[in-house]
Protein backbone atom coordinates (compact mmCIF):
# COMPACT_ATOMS: atom_id res chain seq x y z
CA UNK A 1 0.00 0.00 0.00
CA UNK A 2 1.61 3.01 -1.15
CA UNK A 3 1.35 6.18 1.31
CA UNK A 4 -0.41 8.37 -1.74
CA UNK A 5 -3.66 5.72 -1.55
CA UNK A 6 -6.66 7.68 -0.94
CA UNK A 7 -9.02 5.86 1.28
CA UNK A 8 -12.82 6.56 0.45
CA UNK A 9 -15.66 5.29 3.28
CA UNK A 10 -19.26 4.26 2.34
CA UNK A 11 -20.65 7.53 4.23
CA UNK A 12 -18.47 9.25 1.81
CA UNK A 13 -19.91 7.79 -1.07
CA UNK A 14 -23.33 7.66 0.32
CA UNK A 15 -23.53 11.49 1.02
CA UNK A 16 -22.22 12.90 -2.32
CA UNK A 17 -23.56 10.23 -4.48
CA UNK A 18 -27.17 9.55 -2.82
CA UNK A 19 -29.52 10.92 -6.00
CA UNK A 20 -27.31 8.33 -8.07
CA UNK A 21 -28.09 5.86 -5.14
CA UNK A 22 -31.57 6.28 -4.91
CA UNK A 23 -32.14 6.13 -8.73
CA UNK A 24 -29.82 2.69 -8.97
CA UNK A 25 -32.58 1.53 -6.50
CA UNK A 26 -35.56 2.79 -8.54
CA UNK A 27 -34.42 1.56 -11.18
CA UNK A 28 -36.42 -1.92 -10.94
CA UNK A 29 -39.15 0.28 -10.94
CA UNK A 30 -38.69 0.96 -14.70
CA UNK A 31 -42.19 0.11 -16.34
CA UNK A 32 -42.50 -3.41 -18.65
CA UNK A 33 -43.41 -0.70 -21.36
CA UNK A 34 -40.22 0.47 -21.45
CA UNK A 35 -38.54 -0.76 -25.30
CA UNK A 36 -34.89 -2.07 -25.33
CA UNK A 37 -33.36 1.10 -26.60
CA UNK A 38 -35.07 2.67 -24.06
CA UNK A 39 -33.92 1.31 -20.91
CA UNK A 40 -29.84 0.82 -22.92
CA UNK A 41 -29.92 4.77 -22.85
CA UNK A 42 -31.10 4.54 -19.64
CA UNK A 43 -28.58 2.06 -17.86
CA UNK A 44 -25.64 3.67 -20.06
CA UNK A 45 -26.99 7.04 -18.45
CA UNK A 46 -26.77 5.67 -15.31
CA UNK A 47 -23.24 4.13 -15.77
CA UNK A 48 -22.54 7.31 -16.82
CA UNK A 49 -23.20 9.11 -13.82
CA UNK A 50 -22.10 6.43 -11.74
CA UNK A 51 -18.63 6.42 -12.71
CA UNK A 52 -18.57 10.33 -12.98
CA UNK A 53 -19.58 10.42 -9.61
CA UNK A 54 -17.27 8.02 -8.27
CA UNK A 55 -14.18 9.53 -10.59
CA UNK A 56 -14.93 12.73 -8.98
CA UNK A 57 -14.35 11.35 -5.40
CA UNK A 58 -11.41 9.53 -6.25
CA UNK A 59 -9.93 12.93 -7.70
CA UNK A 60 -10.95 15.21 -4.36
Amino acid sequence: TSGSEHKIGWGTIYNTMRPTISRITSMKFLPPTTTEAQAKQHFKQLSDEITSGLRGLVEK
